[in-house]
């Protein structure tokens, strides 16, 4: 069987580790609530976004709950916020997946600042921890753009044949004569 080069400029990251229920089960009731009260307050959210946010927010705090003696939401500073960002660049993440993750926790704050805290005491002073950071997460390239040549592209069918790969054949027909890209890929229908 024949190696592909998949021209990466880096390694992809190791995935976060799952959270899980148990882990999950240990995240202080407070910010829990307060995430169920954004969730049930933003209609507006598409079911994609909502699913990335939901997980993403559930990262932020089983982190904070791990990491930063798990605070209420109202306790946690820039500083704090600062420790996690560097957790997920420590980690590998890529600037889009950390650029997600911070989005997330920000809309968050955001809401917070803007409905609960004519509401609850606790947030009469709150002010977004997730914005204007002093440092910006920078951009990562993960590939090295390569045009796929036709005697490339012959060549990787022949492979997806061999391997009975009839999918993976489609896709890559359908990318090399359309050019498209892969989240345009996935709009296709069947």
């Amino acid at each position: 069987m024949q190696e592909i080069n998949k021209n990466q400029l880096r390694e992809r990251a190791k995935k976060l580790q799952d959270v899980d229920e148990e882990r999950w089960s240990k995240v202080n009731e407070h910010n829990k609530y307060i995430m169920e009260e954004y969730f049930a307050s933003m209609s507006n959210l598409s079911e994609a976004t909502v699913v990335q946010y939901k997980s993403a927010m559930r990262i932020f705090f089983v982190w904070n709950e791990e990491n930063n003696r798990g605070k209420k939401i109202y306790e946690i500073t820039k500083r704090d916020f600062m420790k996690y960002i560097t957790f997920l660049t420590n980690h590998g993440l890529s600037s889009s997946a950390i650029k997600l993750k911070k989005s997330a926790v920000s809309s968050l704050c955001n809401f917070i600042e803007l409905i609960l805290s004519e509401e609850m005491e606790e947030y009469k002073t709150f002010r977004n921890f997730a914005e204007k950071l002093p440092n910006q997460v920078s951009s990562t390239q993960t590939y090295d753009k390569k045009i796929v040549t036709k005697t490339e592209y012959k060549k990787m069918m022949k492979v997806l044949e061999e391997k009975g790969d009839i999918m993976g054949q489609c896709w890559l027909a359908l990318a090399f004569t359309t050019g498209a890209r892969r989240g345009e890929l996935r709009q296709f229908t069947v």
